[in-house]
C-alpha cells in the first residue's frame, strides 16, 4: 500500500542511536538518507555526509543543477558536531520535496565530498541524459567519482552512490 504521509525519520534515528550506544559504545555514525514515495522525496541527515539533489533545467532538456543540499553538522574546525551514536546528537534533519519531474540525489561520505571539486560533480552528472541511466551506469559513474576522490589524496572513507528518480 502506498505511503500517503511522509515517514518520521526522527525516532527511528533516535532509536538506532541508543541502540549504538549500548552496543557499539567505541563508533559513530554519520547519516544520509533519502525516502522515495508517491508524495514526493524525504532527506534525512545527521553528521558530515553530503546528501544532494539535482534537478534538470528547462523542463528536463538543460543540464543537472543543484536544487538542494542537506546541511552538514560541523564545528568551528569542520569536525562532526553531532553523529549518530556520539555523545551529542541534537538534530534530524528532514526535508520533503514534492513528486515533481525528475531527480538525481548524490550522496558522498565526508571524504569525497570535501576532495571532490564542483566541477568534477558536473561534469560526472552531466553524462547522463533525460533517459533513465542503468544502474549499471550509475555504478559507474559513483565508481569514477570514488576513484577520482582516491587519486586527488582522499584519506578517508569513500562512499558514493546516486539514485535517479523520475515522477510522472
Amino acid at each position: 500500500m502506498p505511503e500517503d504521509t511522509p515517514l518520521n525519520f526522527e525516532p527511528l534515528v533516535r532509536d538506532l542511536h541508543e541502540d549504538m550506544l549500548l552496543s557499539f559504545p567505541n563508533t559513530a555514525a554519520t547519516l544520509v538518507g533519502l525516502h522515495v514515495a508517491p508524495w514526493g522525496l524525504r532527506l534525512v541527515s545527521v553528521g558530515d555526509s553530503d546528501l544532494t539533489l539535482y534537478k534538470r533545467r528547462w523542463r528536463g532538456w538543460g543540464s543537472w543543477q543543484k536544487n538542494c543540499t542537506m546541511p552538514k553538522d560541523l564545528d568551528t574546525y569542520g569536525n562532526p558536531s553531532q553523529l549518530i551514536a556520539s555523545e551529542v546528537l541534537d538534530t534530524v534533519h528532514q526535508l520533503d520535496l514534492p513528486a515533481q519531474g525528475t531527480w538525481l540525489a548524490l550522496m558522498m561520505s565526508d571524504g569525497p565530498a570535501r576532495v571532490l571539486p564542483t566541477s568534477s560533480l558536473q561534469k560526472t552528472l552531466q553524462k547522463i541524459s533525460h533517459q533513465k541511466p542503468s544502474s549499471e551506469d550509475l555504478d559507474y559513474l559513483c565508481r569514477a567519482l570514488a576513484d577520482e576522490a582516491l587519486a586527488s589524496g582522499c584519506q578517508d572513507d569513500v562512499s558514493v552512490a546516486m539514485l535517479w528518480i523520475r515522477y510522472g
